[in-house]
């Protein structure tokens, strides 16, 4: 399903986001790899998501390609840990290092910060992510993230989403 929020009146921002959920981990990496071949640079790619042992294992086995984003794992309130790839890390851990309580809701408000995202789209999003979906973010022109949302409507997608007027 492919969601467009609409521009606040008055905003001009530089970054617009474009944000697609998958089910299975294997798909969002794929999707990362997939954008980071295609020249996207790894400071415009993101994923987050709910870590399962599968994506612990996976990711410690990783050889990265070139212009592959990092990666790091997260422990959140309770005992849930969350994978963090890409432009978001500087974000979490400037967070960890202050001692914030790191929670779903608090992890997507640092990977799409000052977004034009509606608050029901949002609560979808930490709903998909409470339930192990993971969502990879790409910002950038809208022209960038229009090209990223076709790339990644190819069916393995849950839903792609382009927002517009997503500040950085």
């Amino acid at each position: 399903m492919l969601r467009s929020a609409a521009q606040e009146p008055g905003l001009t921002h530089k970054w617009n986001s474009c944000v697609a959920l998958f089910s299975r981990c294997t798909e969002a990496l794929g999707a990362l790899k997939k954008l980071a071949d295609e020249g996207f640079s790894s400071d415009a790619l993101a994923c987050i998501g709910i870590v399962s042992p599968w994506l612990k294992t996976y990711l410690s086995q990783l050889d990265p390609p070139p212009g592959f984003p990092q990666s790091m794992i997260v422990q959140l309130q309770g005992s849930v840990s969350m994978v963090v790839i890409g432009f978001p890390i500087s974000s979490v851990s400037r967070a960890i290092r202050e001692g914030t309580t790191l929670n779903t809701t608090h992890m997507l408000s640092l990977a799409l910060p000052g977004t034009a995202i509606l608050s029901t789209d949002q609560h979808d999003y930490i709903s998909a992510l409470n339930h192990g979906q993971l969502l990879v973010i790409i910002r950038g022109s809208a022209a960038e993230v229009e090209r990223a949302a076709e790339l990644l409507a190819t069916g393995a997608e849950i839903e792609v989403a382009v927002y517009e007027g997503a500040c950085t």
